[in-house]
């Protein structure tokens, strides 16, 4: 005899009850507080430097544009940087912007 039910069987089972929540320790608000209300500074590029770079890419005789087109930076960059205007000044970046000011020749 077929009893034509080739089900498997269906389990319940209760849920687990969740954990309770753990309290924060004594003070965390406040400092959480402090933390938010931390003022970050941005590197700056210093004055020095800034007129190094102008004074430097004058003598070769480059623009600023030509300078970006070879170092595929936007023009803003160049001109931020060389105005001491950039907002989050990177040593690397002004490194690599001298290098190639340096290394390209004097236009006649």
């Amino acid at each position: 005899m077929y009893h034509h039910q080739d089900w498997t069987p269906v389990v319940f089972t209760k849920k687990t009850p969740k954990k309770p929540m753990q309290q924060n320790p004594e003070g965390f608000k406040e400092r959480k507080k402090l933390e938010e209300d931390e003022i970050y500074t941005l590197n700056k590029i210093t004055p020095e430097k800034s007129q190094l770079l102008s004074k430097e890419r004058a003598e070769k005789g480059l623009s600023q544009k030509d300078l970006a087109n070879s170092l595929n930076f936007p023009v803003s960059t160049i001109s931020d940087y060389e105005s001491g205007k950039i907002q989050n000044y990177s040593e690397k970046t002004y490194n690599i912007i001298l290098k190639k000011i340096r290394s390209t020749p004097k236009k006649s």
